[in-house]
């Protein structure tokens, strides 16, 4: 089992090797990335600026992330 699992990472590494991510079409990983970069810009002024205060935007930011990337 764990064998078909390496070749299924493999093929996948080489065919993103080959083709790379369509410019033409929206991508789920920058989608995410973009949000959690917008959710900073806006969370960074609301919060202290230590190093909790940072923790905790962070942490809003990337929960919020994850969680728009569930579904």
């Amino acid at each position: 089992m764990f064998k078909y699992h390496i070749i299924a990472v493999l093929i996948g590494c080489f065919l993103d090797a080959c083709f790379g991510d369509p410019l033409f079409l929206w991508h789920p990983v920058c989608g995410i990335g973009n949000l959690i970069s917008w959710l900073e810009k806006k969370l960074r002024p609301r919060f202290p600026e230590n190093e909790a205060g940072e923790r905790q935007a962070g942490g809003m930011s990337g929960f919020t992330g994850a969680a728009c990337s569930r579904g």
